[in-house]
């Protein structure tokens, strides 16, 4: 669900980009909220994780030129540095940019992928979770905490891992579970990897920087992708500057010592 400053421009923004579009009035700034249809997703095919869209590769550039041909205000597309392959939407009602990417690529760059069948449930402040059957920690390595996304029966999700009574496990969303139809005590295909950049798929130059602040690097594992990849876009900015880039590399890693998750502007 999305805060916006103009519901009609965001809720015709998102419906020509395919998605089914509701609104709601409630507290201090308009919201709505949008899904594709899981069982039957409007073209072009994309699954749909909270405000991040993500798809093949196969379908990638498909996904760019139709939004190009639908009106939407879209970048090109441009291949990161840290693996992923993703242009830029800019939502007029808010002004915020949203970023598509290929899921196969993160899922190629973000370390090990985990498959398991689980039996969703619900707790006794009626969330629905999906149990996962093993530690994140002993999966991927510790972190303060884990950012994943994958697909639950196919249809994409993004979450963090959270710690319940007796284990770990994610949360399905009553926006996400109205449209994709699955409820408490359903059997369900779980893919499961890590969210983003990892440190694994950095330059060598801003791995050992973060290799050396042991502090800096666990704060950094455990940002969500788009504070990370704001962070790595900045620093690549200075391909031509290799002076300036080394102290970029400085002022990030002295930015997430302190526990800053985004550089003030």
């Amino acid at each position: 669900m999305l805060a916006t400053e103009d519901v009609a421009a965001s809720g015709g923004f998102w419906t020509r980009a395919g998605f089914d579009v509701e609104t709601y009035d409630e507290g201090s700034r308009p919201r709505i909220a949008m899904a594709s249809n899981c069982t039957s997703p409007p073209p072009p095919p994309i699954a749909v994780t909270a405000a991040r869209p993500t798809c093949t590769p196969a379908t990638f550039d498909a996904l760019h030129a139709t939004w190009q041909a639908a009106g939407l205000d879209v970048s090109e597309v441009a291949d990161q540095p840290w693996g992923m392959r993703e242009f830029s939407v800019l939502d007029p009602g808010d002004r915020s940019v949203y970023s598509p990417s290929s899921s196969a690529m993160m899922r190629t760059m973000a370390g090990p992928t985990r498959r398991f069948t689980a039996t969703v449930v619900s707790n006794a402040k009626r969330r629905v979770l999906v149990p996962l059957p093993f530690a994140p920690d002993d999966a991927w390595g510790h972190k303060p905490s884990h950012p994943v996304a994958g697909s639950v029966n196919g249809m994409g999700v993004r979450a963090v891992v959270e710690a319940i009574d007796d284990g770990w496990a994610i949360v399905l969303g009553p926006a996400w579970r109205r449209d994709c139809g699955i409820a408490p005590g359903d059997e369900v295909d779980v893919v499961l990897y890590p969210e983003g950049p990892q440190r694994d798929d950095l330059a060598e130059d801003i791995a050992a920087a973060l290799a050396a602040e042991p502090d800096a690097a666990a704060f950094f594992d455990g940002l969500a992708q788009f504070y990370r990849r704001a962070y790595l876009r900045w620093i690549d900015a200075t391909k031509r500057r290799p002076d300036l880039r080394a102290e970029r590399i400085v002022e990030v890693v002295n930015l997430l010592k302190a526990g800053i998750k985004e550089r003030p502007r």
